[in-house]
């Protein structure tokens, strides 16, 4: 009994069988009608019923349109699939081509990150190497001041940090770290970040970036680093040489103001008398010195001469190369 119900329904169930039931109908509505909703006798629906219909509107017909029907049905749903296969196409690049642009922007905020970070663990051995230089000097006032001085500088500079984008300050120690480890040669300002880094950031940013770090450039803020010209697309080319130091002399006179308290400095003569050179090689030293900003005017004296003194970037340029000895003694 059980499969005796299964075989009927799946013959049911089956298409051809609803084919031929729509085929039916269609062809035989009339009288189908007339049989069901007449109020006339039931002999009388029989009769018109008979009239109507035939053997080919009952079986013929309605076998022939579901065969046809059953046959082109396949060959129909896959026109509209075909049809459909395009749009399909473009909907599903575009979706993908949006899911990797957003992967991409990710992964690209990722590597940025990932730089900070590297660059701040840089910035910590910078700093430990900084606190063992300071360590050395034996003057335990000058000592004092320039730790707070550094101290100060620190504080700043990790109160600029907090946001989630990398601001313009981080991005500008990320140049600075680079640059320290960079080897000599030339280069440009993109070739201090990674290209995932760079690629992150909008052109109002290079720009302003590249604007402040020629500025700084130009200004001898970064020691052994100069303009070379521009490159293809108008670059700015700089080139990095170690070799870039004060001379000999320079230097000599730069490490008489080490140790010095705030308002006190040295004139050209008092200069010339400790280092034993000649005044006006003295004087031609002293305005090399204060045009590259490792010196600065300091007011003027009661015998009417120029005192000098020295200034952040001079005490930077003594820290980096370890002449933080005073030789006056």
């Amino acid at each position: 009994m059980k499969e005796i119900l299964e075989a009927i329904e799946s013959r049911v169930r089956s298409p051809f069988l609803g084919y031929f039931s729509f085929s039916f109908v269609a062809i035989n509505w009339k009288p189908i009608f007339y049989l069901f909703t007449s109020s006339t006798d039931v002999l009388e629906r029989f009769s018109y019923f008979e009239t109507n219909t035939s053997f080919d509107t009952l079986l013929v017909h309605p076998l022939i349109i579901s065969t046809l029907f059953a046959v082109l049905y396949p060959w129909i749903s896959l026109v509209f699939i075909f049809a459909s296969i395009k749009p399909i196409e473009l909907k599903n690049g575009l979706q993908a081509e949006s899911e990797s642009k957003l992967l991409a922007k990710k992964k690209r905020l990722e590597f940025a990150r990932s730089e900070l970070l590297s660059a701040e663990e840089a910035e910590l051995i910078d700093r430990a190497k900084r606190d063992v230089e300071l360590n050395k000097i034996e003057d335990d006032d000058v000592r004092k001041k320039l730790k707070e001085e550094i101290e100060e500088l620190r504080n700043e500079r990790d109160n600029l940090r907090g946001s989630d984008s990398p601001s313009e300050s981080e991005l500008e120690q990320v140049a600075q770290n680079a640059l320290r480890n960079r080897a000599d040669g030339e280069f440009q300002l993109s070739d201090l970040y990674t290209k995932d880094t760079w690629a992150t950031l909008d052109n109002a940013l290079k720009h302003k970036l590249g604007k402040q770090f020629k500025k700084k450039v130009d200004s001898g803020d970064y020691l052994g680093i100069v303009f070379t010209g521009r490159g293809t697309g108008n670059q700015a080319i700089y080139s990095k040489s170690s070799a870039n130091r004060l001379t000999d002399d320079q230097e000599k006179i730069l490490r008489f103001f080490v140790g010095l308290p705030d308002g006190e400095g040295h004139t050209a003569s008092d200069l010339a008398n400790k280092t034993r050179l000649h005044l006006d090689k003295v004087r031609y030293i002293i305005d090399q010195l204060v045009s590259n900003k490792h010196l600065a005017g300091a007011g003027i004296t009661l015998d009417d001469e120029k005192l000098f003194e020295l200034t952040s970037t001079g005490r930077e340029y003594l820290i980096n190369y370890n002449l933080l000895d005073n030789q006056s003694t």
